[in-house]
């Protein structure tokens, strides 16, 4: 996203492009989800419990951000009773992780999230050959919304990817999108 605003800005700074899992503006269903995210911070802070709060949301975020055919794979075993209550296996993974979210500050990740939904750019105004990437499991990005944005340049390709790890891939598919590369840099794969 930020590469996309940097070429609309300065495009006699950029001779070529290349992002993943980006497009011009958020989906409305990133904007929904983010928008929970907010809102749990938000009470959090107020109830002077940040860090819970952030956890929360990450947990929110954790959800989103792999596809339901890995969270079947990974997840599928039945809950098991702990003390009151039963515990599912997918619980392990959102709040073990979103633990790691709470190294941050509350309004750091209400700013953050809130520039994400803020991101626009007019894609008519990128003239630099653009490679745009898409995961078509990515829930965050979607593919329809990858595929408008390269319509709407003057110099841009779609490269398609598969990954269980939906908007993850970007980390998780190191193989897939170093052939992309590559072959954009005249390397072979």
């Amino acid at each position: 996203m930020v590469a996309l605003a940097f070429a609309e800005r300065y495009p006699e700074r950029v001779a070529s492009l290349y992002t993943v899992s980006a497009a011009d503006r958020a989906h409305p269903m990133a904007i929904a989800w983010h928008s929970i995210q907010r809102r749990i911070v938000r009470f959090a802070i107020e109830c002077g419990r940040p860090a819970e709060g952030l956890q929360l949301a990450r947990a929110v975020g954790l959800s989103l951000y792999r596809s339901a055919e890995e969270f079947a794979a990974r997840f599928a075993a039945p809950a098991h009773r702990a003390a009151d209550r039963f515990v599912f296996p997918v619980e392990g993974y959102l709040f073990a992780d979103g633990a790691a979210g709470c190294r941050f500050r509350a309004e750091s990740f209400l700013c953050l999230s809130e520039s994400l939904d803020l991101h626009q750019v007019d894609a008519g105004r990128i003239f630099v050959p653009t490679t745009a990437v898409a995961v078509r499991e990515d829930q965050l990005v979607p593919l329809a919304d990858v595929r408008a944005l390269v319509a709407r340049m003057s110099s841009g390709q779609l490269r398609e990817i598969s990954s269980i790890h939906g908007h993850d891939a970007y980390l998780r598919e190191p193989e897939q999108l170093r052939a992309i590369l590559a072959s954009l840099m005249g390397c072979g794969s």
